[in-house]
């Protein structure tokens, strides 16, 4: 049995969106189980479900990732394996990513 590797994607571009869901198609362990543009969505879904990955956005339709990332730490969810996808190049607003529990930052550009 292949346990499977359970995914959120909280991203706004439908072109980055499709791209992880072809991707995702491709490897049978992982299961991108929630897609959301928005941040409250994200953590009404982690209240209530477990999550192993979270791919996250910086930047959002309604909220951002740097509060999401607060907030689970807040709320005291479990933090699951973390990656940021930005295009930002600020230093600081990558700094606090890091801190607030961003295991790994891939720069879309």
């Amino acid at each position: 049995m292949v346990h499977l590797v359970r995914t959120m994607l909280v991203e706004d571009e439908p072109e980055v969106c499709e791209g992880f869901r072809t991707a995702f198609r491709r490897y049978q362990a992982l299961s991108l189980v929630y897609v959301t543009d928005r941040e409250l969505q994200a953590l009404d879904y982690m209240e209530t479900h477990e999550v192993d990955v979270l791919i996250l956005d910086i930047e959002l339709r309604e909220g951002d990732g740097m509060s999401l990332l607060y907030e689970i730490e807040a709320r005291g969810l479990e933090k699951p394996f973390i990656i940021v996808v930005t295009n930002t190049q600020s230093r600081v607003t990558l700094s606090f990513m890091r801190t607030h529990g961003a295991d790994y930052i891939y720069q879309k550009a």
